[in-house]
């Protein structure tokens, strides 16, 4: 799957209200006022750098940023335990 380049704004729906992350980057408020938390996805084909990532993350001991952590913890609890 490839992910598509640009600049993608969300928020989250907590008890049934729309909210920002503080701890994640946040848009200007735009013409209506509203603030988004916002990704930017690159289109990064080098081979070497991606090796590089990889090496980091599946290392016995990997120095991981709370958003790597995040994705990682999202992307877990999307499957449910197998036994």
């Amino acid at each position: 799957m490839r992910n598509e380049e640009g600049h993608y704004e969300y928020k989250y729906i907590v008890d049934g209200e729309w909210t920002c992350n503080e701890f994640e980057p946040i848009t200007s408020p735009n013409k209506d006022g509203h603030v988004n938390n916002y990704v930017e996805v690159l289109d990064d084909n080098s081979d070497i750098t991606r090796a590089a990532v990889r090496k980091r993350l599946t290392g016995a001991d990997p120095d991981l940023t709370s958003n790597e952590r995040l994705i990682i913890g999202q992307f877990l609890e999307a499957y449910p335990d197998v036994e």
